[in-house]
């Protein structure tokens, strides 16, 4: 039997605080963002490599490929960004609630947590379409 304190404590704790889902809204926008603007530095990255493709480094046709794989790092540092944030809201509400029952599955955690999994699976497949550019990169 559930107490009516207990189910108080209980409803107290699944509750949002206010600006949370604003916080994730614009986080999550964020990310997006910057994943639009890798996807849209990608193709002018792509061209850059295949040119370079025989080029030996230190050719124009190379530093040309270096600036654009250069410029395709930077627009992944942007989306870094945002895993940096996401994951310091992720360990703040971990860390403000685990004494108190950390497996007891809050609102706000399943909020940060599934925005935190989005975000993190932008920056896996970021990632992986970075490591396909350095490897055409010649050396």
């Amino acid at each position: 039997m559930v107490t009516p304190a207990a189910a108080a404590a209980g409803a107290a704790q699944d509750q949002v605080p206010a600006g949370l889902s604003a916080k994730i809204d614009s986080l999550l926008r964020a990310a997006h963002d910057a994943d639009k603007a890798f996807a849209a530095a990608r193709p002018a990255a792509d061209r850059a490599l295949n040119a370079a493709d025989h080029a030996k480094p230190g050719d124009e046709t190379w530093q040309q490929a270096n600036l654009a794989l250069s410029d395709l790092e930077r627009q992944r540092g942007v989306l870094g960004v945002v895993e940096g944030d996401i994951e310091e809201l992720y360990t703040q509400d971990r860390m403000a609630h685990a004494p108190e029952n950390p497996d007891m599955p809050r609102a706000a955690a399943r909020m940060i947590e599934t925005a935190r999994s989005e975000i993190f699976a932008l920056g896996a497949a970021q990632d992986r379409a970075l490591d396909a550019a350095r490897r055409k990169l010649p050396r």
